[in-house]
C-alpha cells in the first residue's frame, strides 16, 4: 500500500488515494493496517470498509470507532467511506447458508433481504447514517439477479428498491430539519425534510410490532401516504391524524 500510495502522489498529488475496503473495520488486520499508516505516515485520503449486518447500532459503533481512530492518528482529513453495506439476515450467517442441505434457509435469507424486512432496514439504515461520521456509503447492490440486489433476475424492482426511492423523494424535497433514531436497532426511525410549502417524513418501522405516530400538521394541510410493507408496495393512501405503522414497513 505504501509503495503504491507514494508513487501515485508523486505522479499527481491531487489524486485521492486510500483503501483498503476492510471486511471488518474492527478486525486485527484493520488495527494493524492503521497502526502501519500511523507509524509510517503514509498518505491516506480515504479509509474504506464494509458492513453486512442486521444491527444499525453496530454500524453506529463501527463508524464512530473508526472516526475516533483516524482523528487520533492525526488523519482527520481522511474520509470514512462505507463502500459496501446491506441487510444480512439475523442468525443466518454465510457460514450456515452455504453448507450442504441449506437451500431452503438460503432462499429464505436472500428473499428476506429484498422484501419488507430488508426494505425497513435499508430505510432505517439510511436515516441513521445522517447522524454518523460516514462521508460516503454505497449499498451492495443493484445489479439484476445478484443475491444481494434490489432487482430480481429480470430487472423488476423489489421492496427494498422502494425504500431507496422513498428515501430519495424525502431527501430531495428540501432541507433536512429533523432525525429521530432509537438507541437500539429495533424501532421507529424518522427523517423529516421541509421546503417552503411542503413537509416530508420518512418513517421506517424496523420491528415486529406496530408503531404509532402523530404527524404534525397545519390547518388545511393535505396529507398523503406512500406505504411499503408485507402487503403493499409503494401504495399511495390517504393520510391520517394518527398513523399505525405496520411491522417492517416504510412510509413517506
Amino acid at each position: 500500500y505504501r509503495k503504491t500510495a507514494l508513487r501515485l502522489k508523486v505522479y499527481n498529488p491531487a489524486l485521492c488515494v486510500g483503501g483498503p475496503a476492510f471486511a471488518r473495520s474492527n478486525s486485527s488486520f484493520s488495527s494493524r493496517f492503521l497502526d502501519f499508516i500511523d507509524q509510517s505516515r503514509t498518505p491516506m485520503d480515504f479509509c474504506s470498509w464494509h458492513l453486512y449486518t442486521a444491527s444499525i447500532s453496530q454500524m453506529r459503533r463501527h463508524a464512530r470507532a473508526l472516526r475516533e481512530r483516524l482523528d487520533g492518528m492525526g488523519y482527520s482529513h481522511t474520509l470514512s467511506i462505507l463502500d459496501e453495506w446491506d441487510y444480512v439476515f439475523p442468525d443466518k450467517t454465510t457460514d450456515k447458508l452455504f453448507k450442504p442441505g441449506t437451500q431452503e434457509l438460503r432462499a429464505q435469507a436472500y428473499t428476506e433481504m429484498m422484501q419488507e424486512q430488508g426494505a425497513a432496514f435499508d430505510a432505517a439504515f439510511l436515516t441513521a447514517l445522517q447522524t454518523e461520521p460516514v462521508d460516503e456509503a454505497a449499498f451492495f447492490c443493484a445489479s439484476p439477479g445478484n443475491l444481494y440486489s434490489m432487482f430480481d433476475l429480470y430487472g423488476r424492482p423489489q421492496k427494498n428498491y422502494y425504500a431507496f426511492r422513498q428515501f430519495a423523494e424525502t431527501a430531495q424535497l428540501g432541507t433536512l430539519t429533523g432525525i429521530w433514531v432509537p438507541e437500539e436497532t429495533a424501532g421507529l426511525y424518522v427523517l423529516r425534510t421541509e421546503s417552503d410549502f411542503r413537509t416530508a417524513l420518512l418513517l421506517s418501522n424496523f420491528s415486529s410490532r406496530v408503531a404509532h405516530f402523530h404527524p404534525l400538521s397545519r390547518p388545511g394541510m393535505r396529507q398523503s401516504v406512500i406505504l411499503t410493507d408485507a402487503l403493499h408496495t409503494y401504495q399511495v393512501q390517504e393520510g391520517a391524524e394518527e398513523l399505525d405503522i405496520p411491522p417492517y414497513s416504510v412510509i413517506t
